[in-house]
């Protein structure tokens, strides 16, 4: 389900919490914080002068990217879903952010099956199995050091017509 504001700007906090307030209904101001930390938009929020009183216009404007990507993954994180699916969870974001991002995500992941889309090998450790598709095609699928030795070995083709 998708919100679109009546008000073409809307309060930070105002719209994590109206996020959560429908992905998970008995949320509380706890768990809204606790996703805005693990989504690093609590980084970015507490350095600016209003705090989550931030004002945002429509679609994210006024928030960077990877804030953008942030207040996302905050709002997927507070339903606290079995199955969680990232795509591209970090390409809006520096290398040190998304370092940070790795260490406050990886243990939520316990218990929940995630799907991740990315082309950043620094984000694999994350999981156990890998997908390789190229032009709709499986071309590899298995234990992650498996899949990624036989990469590293050449031994599976991607990129080719």
């Amino acid at each position: 389900m998708a919100l679109a504001p009546a008000s073409a700007k809307a309060r930070l906090g105002a719209e994590l919490s109206t996020s959560s307030a429908e992905a998970a209904p008995t949320a509380d101001d706890e768990a809204v914080m606790n996703a805005a930390v693990m989504a690093g938009v609590h980084d970015f929020v507490r350095r600016h002068p209003r705090g989550y009183d931030l004002i945002v216009g429509e679609r994210g404007e006024g928030l960077s990217g990877g804030q953008r990507q942030a207040v996302a993954l905050a709002r997927a994180l507070i339903k606290e879903p079995p199955i969680l699916i990232l795509d591209e969870p970090t390409s809006g974001i520096d290398v040190g952010t998304e370092k940070a991002f790795l260490t406050r995500l990886a243990p939520t992941l316990k218990g929940r099956t995630l799907v991740l889309i990315t082309h950043r090998a620094s984000l694999l450790p994350l999981v156990d199995r890998i997908i390789i598709l190229d032009q709709g095609r499986v071309v590899a699928d298995g234990p992650r050091e498996k899949v990624i030795e036989a990469l590293n070995a050449g031994k599976i083709k991607v990129g080719q017509a």
